[in-house]
């Protein structure tokens, strides 16, 4: 019985002495944007004049700095990094008519979803949530350094458009970026 306790207690003393998760809060600095699309596996950045409207990206680079880090073992995507000046509003807007149901500058939110690495794990850009926790490079790049916003519905005709991204930061900080000219077919 007292051989039980003890090695009760020394396990326990052993577990508590172990550091546990690293907590790592981050904070977004700037951004770009950049035409990509998504016909393979994930989307990629693309340089050519046109995508396919199925396909069209718009890649957010967010260039995220590390503002501090607790001592630990590993990183666990069950609690990722906290971002602690997060997007509070993403909108997109088109230099040109879109559809009749949205002429040039009138946002495209309802068109576009922030792609988390995973199908699976999307966000609409009206509660905007960016994570890096859905990534096979988790372990390598905790934080993320981009944010794809997946075009969900098409235009209404074959066009040369130019999409700016204003991204508004909880602290009030904003950010506009717009793509290059890019051709979108049907």
């Amino acid at each position: 019985m007292v051989k039980g306790f003890i090695f009760s207690g020394i396990l326990m003393a052993v577990m508590l002495s172990c550091e546990g998760d690293i907590s790592l809060d981050y904070k977004f600095t700037d951004l770009t944007v950049e035409n990509a699309e998504n016909t393979g596996d994930v989307p990629v950045v693309n340089t050519l004049d046109s995508i396919p409207a199925v396909a069209y990206v718009i890649r957010m680079n967010l260039f995220p700095e590390e503002v501090s880090r607790s001592r630990g073992r590993y990183f666990d995507t069950e609690t990722p990094p906290h971002n602690i000046n997060r997007p509070d509003s993403i909108n997109v807007f088109s230099n040109i008519d879109f559809d009749s149901e949205h002429p040039a500058g009138t946002s495209l939110n309802d068109y576009f979803v922030i792609f988390n690495h995973s199908y699976l794990n999307t966000s609409p850009l009206s509660d905007p949530y960016i994570t890096n926790q859905y990534s096979h490079l988790f372990y390598e790049n905790p934080m993320p350094n981009y944010a794809d916003l997946l075009l969900m519905e098409l235009p209404e005709e074959s066009r040369d458009f130019e999409f700016t991204v204003y991204m508004k930061l909880a602290d009030g900080t904003t950010f506009s970026k717009t793509t290059n000219l890019i051709r979108i077919y049907k």
